[in-house]
C-alpha cells in the first residue's frame, strides 16, 4: 500500500495545485451564493483500514486507505454532536446526506459499497482497529459506486443511515467501505495538508459527510413588522392588501387599460401584448369559425402566432377538416412550413407530416415528409420507411423489418435490447433490465433470453441465461450458463456454473458446479465443484462439495456430504452427510449415511445406514449389513450379517456371520429353487495356516510340519508318519518301493 512522503517535491506541488483547483473554484462560488436549506458537514473523528493479511495489526495512521476484494476494508466514523444540528432536529428532517471519499489511486476499476458498522459493547477507534476486532457490518446501503479514474471524488447516498443515527445516536458506530470488484486507495484524514502563498491552508482529502436539512423547523423566522417602507427591495406603494377593493369585485376597465382582460362569452375587441407567461386550464378559441370547410390550399384559417426571439414563429391552426397544424421557421432567409394535414391534396383518409414548401415544389419527393394512410377500420399504413428517434407506442405494428437502435418494450416494460458497446443481447420481458453499461468486464458478453432472465444482473459478465427467470437474481456472478425455467434463479454471485433443466441450481451460491436435469441441484447453497446429472440428482444439496451424482434421484438427499461418487438410479439416495463413498449401480448404497464405503453392483449395500469402511462387490451384495464396518463381500448376493466388523464373504451366496471371519463359498442349500452342495475350495499351491480346525482334511500327497514332511503317502501303497520318515521313497514303480509303512522320526529314510 502506498504512503505519502513527508516532503513535497515540485511535481507533487503541481499535482496538488491541480487537485485543489476545483476546490478553490467551489470556495469562491459558494462565497457568492446562499442556500435555502440548512447544510452542515459532520466531523470525521476516526478512519482506518484493516487487512486480512495482517489481521491483528492496527493501521489507523496511514495517509491512504486501501479497499480491495477479500483483503482490505476502510472504516469511517463521523460525529453527529447535537451542537452541530438545530435544536429539535430528528431524522426525518434530513433531506439528504452524502458521503464523499477521494480516490487517490485506482489499481483495478470496479465498484465500492457502503455498509453500516453495527454498534458493539465498545466503539472502535482508529488507533486500535484491526481486522480481528472490527465490528460486524449491516446490509449494504444503496447500489455500488463505480470507480474508474483516480484523483476523483466518489459519492454515496447515506440519507437513511444518517436519519437512523440522529434518531438513535447509540447506533452510530461508523461505516465501512467494501469492494465490489474495485481495488483502490482512498485519502484518509492523515493526508498531508498543503499551504499556499499567503498562509492559506488547504487540507488533504479526508472523507466528508454532508448533511442537508429541509424541514421548516430548521428555517430562520422573519420578524413581524407593523409597517415597512420597502418589501423585497421595492416601495411599499407598489403593493395592495388582499382586502383592497382594487382587487375585489366587478369593475369596468378603463379604455385602453393594459391591466385587464374581460371575462365574457362574446369576443372582446381589444389587442393585448403579454410579455409574461401563464397557464390556461380550459380551451382557447382564436378567431371566428371558418366560413367553409375544405382542404389545404382552398382557404386559410385563423392562426395563433407565438413569436420567438431567434427561431421564427409557431402556428396552431384550427381543427376543421383539411386544417393544418404547422410550425413555420425562417432559416437563411427561406421560409419552411412543416405541416400536419387532415386530407392531403384531395385524398380523403390520408394524413401527412411534411415540408409544405418541398411538397409543393415536387409532390413526388419522398423526402418531403411522411404520409399515413388510414382505412375505414382504423388501420394506419406508412408506405415509406419510418425512423423513430426515441419511443414508438402502438397497439398493433405490422412491418417487414423493425430496426430498434437499443431496445423494444412491451406494455411499457423492457422486452428486447442489444448493446453493441458491451456485446450483450437481452430478449424477454425485463431480461437484463439492470445490466451495467460500464467498463470491461462489467456487464459485458451477456446473453439473456426469457422473462426476467438476468433481470438483476449488474456487473456480472460472460453469462448465458435461457428460460423464464433463469439467473433472475444474479448480480455479480460471472461466466455462468443457465438453461431452463428458473435455472439458477436465486443465486447472486456464483461463477463458472452450468445448469440445464427446470429449476436446476435454483438457489445456487456455489462455484464451478454442473447440474443437468430437472430440479438437479435445486437447493444447492454454497456447495461447489459438484456434478449432478439426472432428474432431482443432488436436489437438496446445501454445502456438500466435490460430489459426482449420475442418475435419476442419485444423491437426492445429500446436504453436507462431500467427495462422494454415486452412479445409477437411486444410488446413495438417502445419503445426507456421508463422505468419501463410491456407489455404482441402481439402488447401490440407497440408505447409506456412513463414510468411506465402496458398493459396486445393483442393490449392493442398499440397506447400510451408518456402517463405514465397507467394500461390497456384486449385485445385491452386502444387503443384510446396516451398521457393520470394515466388512468385505465379493460375489452376487455375497452377504454379511448386520453389526459385524472385519467379516469377509467371498463367492456368490457366501455368508459371513461372525466378526473377524473369512468365509469362502456358499453353504449347502437351495439356490434359485435348486438344491446345491457346499462349495469345495481348491488351493493348487501351498496353504499356510496358523491354526486349523476341520472335520475332514484331505491332502493329496502329504502334510508338512514346520516346513518338513510329517505324514505322506509317496510311492505306491506306502504310509510314512514322522519327521523325515520315508523321505527318500519317491518312486512310482509298481514293483519297487511299495507296500512300506514307516513310523517315527527318520524311519526308512534311506529306503
Amino acid at each position: 500500500m502506498r504512503s505519502h512522503s513527508s516532503k513535497v517535491c515540485l511535481s507533487d506541488l503541481l499535482r496538488m495545485l491541480s487537485r485543489y483547483r476545483s476546490a478553490l473554484l467551489a470556495i469562491g462560488f459558494l462565497a457568492l451564493v446562499t442556500s435555502s436549506v440548512w447544510g452542515q458537514d459532520a466531523v470525521l473523528t476516526d478512519d482506518a483500514q484493516v487487512s486480512t493479511t495482517t489481521p491483528n495489526t492496527p493501521d489507523g495512521a496511514a495517509q491512504v486507505m486501501r479497499v480491495r476484494p477479500g483483503v482490505n476494508r476502510a472504516f469511517l466514523k463521523f460525529s453527529l454532536n447535537p451542537t452541530l444540528l438545530p435544536p429539535g432536529t430528528v431524522g426525518m428532517f434530513v433531506g439528504r446526506a452524502t458521503l464523499k471519499v477521494y480516490v487517490n489511486t485506482v489499481n483495478i476499476p470496479g465498484g465500492i459499497q457502503v455498509a453500516p458498522a453495527l454498534a458493539g459493547v465498545t466503539p472502535w477507534a482508529e488507533a486500535t482497529l484491526t481486522n480481528s476486532n472490527a465490528p460486524a457490518l449491516g446490509p449494504v446501503t444503496g447500489l455500488p459506486a463505480s470507480v474508474a479514474l483516480a484523483q476523483k471524488w466518489v459519492t454515496f447516498d447515506v440519507t437513511r443511515l444518517v436519519q437512523q443515527w440522529i434518531d438513535n445516536p447509540g447506533s452510530n458506530n461508523g461505516l465501512a467501505l467494501l469492494s465490489s470488484g474495485a481495488d483502490v486507495e482512498i485519502d484518509s484524514k492523515e493526508d498531508i495538508p498543503f499551504i499556499l502563498g499567503g498562509g492559506l491552508l488547504l487540507s488533504g482529502h479526508p472523507a466528508q459527510l454532508e448533511i442537508t436539512l429541509n424541514h421548516a423547523a430548521t428555517a430562520d423566522a422573519a420578524t413581524l413588522a407593523a409597517n415597512a417602507t420597502n418589501l423585497g427591495g421595492a416601495p411599499s406603494t407598489n403593493y395592495v392588501q388582499t382586502n383592497s377593493p382594487l382587487v375585489n369585485g366587478p369593475r369596468t376597465p378603463l379604455p385602453g387599460s393594459s391591466f385587464y382582460i374581460q371575462n365574457a362569452t362574446t369576443p372582446q375587441t381589444a389587442d393585448f401584448n403579454i410579455t409574461g407567461g401563464g397557464t390556461v386550464g380550459g380551451s382557447v378559441l382564436v378567431g371566428p369559425p371558418a366560413v367553409a370547410e375544405g382542404l389545404p390550399g382552398v382557404s386559410d384559417f385563423s392562426t395563433l402566432t407565438v413569436h420567438g426571439t431567434n427561431y421564427g414563429e409557431a402556428k396552431i391552426q384550427a381543427d376543421q377538416l383539411g386544417a393544418i397544424l404547422s410550425l413555420d421557421s425562417t432559416i437563411g432567409g427561406v421560409r419552411r412550413d412543416y405541416t400536419l394535414e387532415n386530407g392531403v391534396r384531395g385524398q380523403a383518409g390520408v394524413f401527412a407530416i411534411f415540408d409544405r414548401t418541398a411538397y409543393s415544389a415536387a409532390p413526388a419527393n419522398p423526402f418531403a415528409g411522411i404520409r399515413l394512410q388510414i382505412d375505414p377500420t382504423g388501420l394506419v399504413t406508412i408506405p415509406q420507411s419510418l425512423s423513430v428517434g426515441q419511443t414508438l407506442t402502438t397497439n398493433t405494428l405490422s412491418t417487414n423489418i423493425v430496426n430498434a437502435n437499443q431496445q423494444f418494450t412491451l406494455g411499457g416494460s423492457h422486452l428486447i435490447s442489444a448493446n453493441n458497446n458491451i456485446s450483450s443481447t437481452f430478449v424477454g420481458l425485463e431480461a437484463g433490465l439492470n445490466n451495467a453499461n460500464g467498463p470491461l468486464p462489467s456487464g459485458w458478453f451477456n446473453t439473456f433470453v426469457g422473462t426476467h432472465a438476468g433481470k438483476s444482473n449488474t456487473i456480472g459478465g460472460g453469462n448465458s441465461f435461457f428460460g423464464d427467470t433463469a439467473g433472475e437474481s444474479n448480480d455479480v456472478g460471472f461466466q455462468n450458463s443457465y438453461f431452463g425455467s428458473g435455472s439458477g434463479a436465486f443465486g447472486k454471485d456464483g461463477n463458472n456454473n452450468a445448469f440445464f433443466g427446470y429449476h436446476s441450481g435454483l438457489n445456487n451460491a456455489g462455484v464451478q458446479n454442473t447440474f443437468v436435469g430437472s430440479l438437479a441441484g435445486e437447493q444447492n447453497g454454497a456447495g461447489s465443484f459438484n456434478s449432478f446429472f439426472g432428474m432431482q440428482a443432488g436436489q437438496v444439496n446445501d454445502i456438500g462439495g466435490l460430489n459426482s451424482f449420475f442418475g435419476v434421484y442419485a444423491g437426492i438427499s445429500n446436504t453436507s456430504g462431500s467427495h462422494n461418487a454415486f452412479f445409477g438410479m437411486n444410488a446413495g439416495k438417502l445419503n445426507q452427510s456421508g463422505i468419501f463413498n463410491s456407489f455404482f449401480g441402481k439402488n447401490a448404497g440407497h440408505d447409506n449415511n456412513g463414510n468411506f464405503n465402496a458398493f459396486y453392483g445393483a442393490g449392493s449395500g442398499q440397506a447400510t445406514t451408518t456402517g463405514a469402511n465397507n467394500s461390497f462387490f456384486g449385485t445385491n451384495s452386502g444387503t443384510s449389513n446396516l451398521t457393520g464396518s470394515n466388512n468385505s463381500a465379493l460375489g452376487v448376493k455375497a452377504d454379511i450379517s448386520d453389526g459385524l466388523m472385519f467379516a469377509t464373504a467371498i463367492g456368490s451366496g457366501a455368508l459371513a456371520n461372525a466378526n473377524d471371519t473369512i468365509v469362502i463359498g456358499k453353504a449347502a442349500g437351495t439356490y434359485n429353487g435348486i438344491a446345491r452342495p457346499a462349495d469345495t475350495v481348491l488351493i493348487p499351491g501351498q496353504l499356510s495356516i496358523d491354526t486349523l480346525n476341520a472335520n475332514i482334511i484331505n491332502a493329496k500327497t502329504q502334510f508338512d510340519l514346520g516346513g518338513s514332511p510329517f505324514i505322506s503317502a509317496l510311492g505306491k501303497l506306502n504310509l510314512f508318519a514322522g519327521l523325515g520318515a520315508g523321505i527318500s521313497n519317491t518312486t512310482d514303480n509298481q514293483t519297487q518301493g511299495t507296500f512300506n509303512t514307516f513310523l517315527g522320526g527318520n524311519a526308512g529314510t534311506s529306503n
